[in-house]
């Protein structure tokens, strides 16, 4: 119960950000010079996380204790989004955006120094340097690879140069994992350009980057750092 009342409260918090921007995009769509929608489709890297803690977790009907730290490679990952903004805010160069981006990268491999038992007998293949792909992980108990999404707010300053804008952006993002133990929190910085198809329709391109604090997942490793390189090609229509 606990457990169940611990991920609520997550899920409610996140939704009170949620409904704040989408309050804030309200009240100042009044001022903008219009409204858009956007999604998006690109590639992402996940820098190595390095992480350690005291591992208690389940394994079918058994129990995987110990202690592990280490670093974790992932392999580059796809990348879907959506966004939803105003521009022309007060009757400038401001864009702000809400978006939401989403991916489950795969682990490459991880280089670990762990002590585990399950049952409480020492694991006799416990690793200590070696590094041991998705698969080996699988075997201790262990899986690095989850669901990820960024919640982000972002503001951009667009350059219109008669239907080609290229533009710069910084945001803020509450980083949520599928076996967290919570969010976290981190910030964002944009590079990137629209090519106006029509007045009504544009296609563009964006590199992005988010760091903020690595999350605790549901074995007990608490990651120091999350960082993330994405690059994507995005359709938007202006209403």
């Amino acid at each position: 119960m606990a457990s169940l009342s611990h991920v609520s409260q997550r899920a409610r918090s996140v939704l009170r950000r949620a409904i704040t921007s989408l309050l804030l995009l309200s009240s100042l769509s009044a001022y903008a010079g219009g409204t858009y929608i956007e999604g998006r489709g690109g590639f992402l890297k996940l820098q190595d996380l390095a992480g350690q803690g005291d591992i208690d977790s389940a394994i079918g009907f058994a129990r995987l204790t110990g202690t592990a730290s280490g670093n974790v490679s992932y392999d580059n990952t796809f990348l879907l989004g959506a966004e939803v903004g105003v521009e022309g805010v007060f009757g400038t160069s401001l864009r702000i955006s809400g978006a939401l981006d989403v991916f489950e990268p795969d682990v490459k491999n991880a280089v670990l120094a762990a002590n585990l038992a399950i049952n409480g007998v020492d694991v006799p293949e416990t690793p200590d340097g070696s590094p041991l792909g998705s698969d080996a992980l699988a075997d201790l108990g262990l899986n690095f690879s989850h669901r990820t999404a960024i919640l982000s707010g972002n503001a951009f300053v667009d350059l219109d140069l008669s239907g080609f804008t290229p533009y710069v952006g910084a945001g803020y993002g509450v980083l949520l994992v599928e076996n967290a133990k919570q969010y976290e929190t981190g910030l964002l910085l944009h590079a990137g350009f629209r090519f106006d198809l029509t007045p009504m329709f544009y296609v563009g391109g964006k590199v992005s980057w988010f760091r903020g604090d690595g999350p605790q997942d549901d074995t007990g490793i608490d990651f120091d750092t999350f960082e993330t390189t994405s690059a994507a090609v995005s359709v938007g229509i202006r209403l």
